[in-house]
């Protein structure tokens, strides 16, 4: 399934932007990114990394819980991937220069991640 969804990223993303290089690195480092995640969670949850901390839940992981992280990560990172380059595109077809569309877009995709809403960068905790 997970094959599916990057084969499928990869494909799409090779549509809207013409390129072979671009979609295959936004689709290593949507894979580095999910993996970071996942090798926190491992730390957390397995090693015992957060056995300081009064509120400990026994319930057992869900592989549900996996396939939900990746998809929520991989979509957010992919939708960050895609606006991003479509800024440079529009910044490149504006200017033809190449250092500055990358670095305008670069500019103003940052100054509006930052402005995401709480809900993007916030975990919820599901009530118990």
């Amino acid at each position: 399934m997970i094959g599916a969804v990057l084969v499928l990223s990869f494909i799409l993303l090779m549509v809207v932007v013409r390129s072979l290089v671009l979609p295959l690195k936004a689709v290593i480092m949507n894979l580095l990114s999910v993996g970071a995640a996942y090798g926190v969670m491992v730390a957390v949850f397995q090693w015992g990394w957060r056995a300081h901390h009064r509120h400990r839940s026994d319930r057992p992981d869900r592989p549900v819980d996996t396939v939900a992280l990746f998809v929520v990560l991989f979509g957010l990172s992919m939708d960050y991937e895609v606006f991003l380059l479509s800024r440079i595109r529009e910044e490149w077809l504006r200017t033809s220069d190449n250092s500055l569309a990358v670095a305008d877009g670069l500019a103003v995709t940052a100054a509006s991640s930052r402005r995401r809403p709480p809900s993007c960068s916030a975990s919820s905790r599901p009530s118990s």
